[in-house]
């Protein structure tokens, strides 16, 4: 579903906002798009925002990003790609009805299915993707402070490291937060060095992503997916995986993790789900 927002941002914003809600099954109705995944093999590497030669780098929106695709991506890009469809109705219902101004802005897809019109290769702008290309959006930026429970102040996007595990007191495995070497130094990841963490063939073996607004940009209508807890088991030097990742439950679940740099990482089910989308509607976002 896509709705008018019930209140008005308080802070003025380049791009604006519609709301997104989902229903899930038959006792999830009307729930902010925050879902699990599972065994998502990542087809590229971050990149390195210091390499020119990059044409991510361009800009931030490109860069901050990791890339799947459908084939590698098991439950969730089916998942996408079913919706997919239902995105583009909705898109055409709410341009009409004026709930999203579009103007001359284009509709972005859930995941890229055709080559872009403004690849180098014209011969192929506009062909069909044998594998689609599906992107979650990377925020450093924290939850804002105003908005209840334990999220306030997080960041949204946080990296944690697969192979280093532990139990806690009460049983359950949690993974250290993920660091890598610079300059013989062991430092937590960040924007500069992410991409000796996050390489071609890393396998996000758990996550928690945010589908949550329609976003209005300078030239695109879009549905922006942001990475939120990424439990990552970096690719080989060489980029190659072995074995194709074994894809758990194909039914979308609507639980919500998150982790906090000093304490284990916490659960929030569907029983709390209403508390958080009051919170998100509250801020306008």
């Amino acid at each position: 579903m896509i709705e008018k927002k019930k209140k008005e941002p308080t802070k003025k914003y380049k791009c604006s906002f519609v709301d997104i809600f989902f229903n899930v099954g038959t006792d999830h109705k009307k729930k902010h798009g925050w879902f699990s995944i599972r065994d998502v093999e990542l087809s590229a590497g971050v990149a390195d925002k210091n390499d020119a030669s990059d044409p991510r780098n361009a800009f931030d929106g490109t860069r901050l990003q990791l890339q799947t695709s459908l084939s590698k991506s098991g439950a969730f890009g089916a998942f996408l790609a079913a919706s997919n469809p239902e995105w583009a109705r909705l898109f055409e219902l709410r341009k009409v009805d004026g709930t999203i101004v579009v103007g001359s802005r284009k509709w972005h897809p859930l995941l890229q299915t055709h080559v872009s019109e403004e690849s180098d290769n014209v011969a192929a702008r506009g062909q069909p993707l044998e594998d689609p290309i599906i992107r979650l959006k990377i925020d450093w930026k924290p939850f804002p402070e105003g908005l209840k429970g334990f999220l306030a102040g997080q960041p949204k996007t946080q990296f944690y490291d697969y192979r280093k595990q532990y139990v806690d007191k009460d049983g359950k495995t949690q993974y250290e937060l993920a660091k890598v070497e610079v300059n013989g130094e062991s430092v937590l990841v960040n924007d500069d060095n992410l991409h000796l963490f996050v390489t071609k063939g890393s396998i996000i073996r758990e996550g928690t992503v945010m589908i949550q607004s329609v976003v209005s940009s300078a030239q695109w209508v879009s549905i922006p997916i942001t990475a939120l807890k990424m439990v990552v088991e970096p690719g080989p030097d060489d980029g190659f995986v072995e074995a194709t990742p074994t894809f758990g439950n194909k039914q979308a679940v609507t639980t919500v993790t998150t982790t906090s740099n000093v304490e284990p990482q916490q659960e929030v089910t569907v029983a709390n789900a209403s508390e958080i989308d009051e919170a998100l509607a509250g801020l306008g976002l």
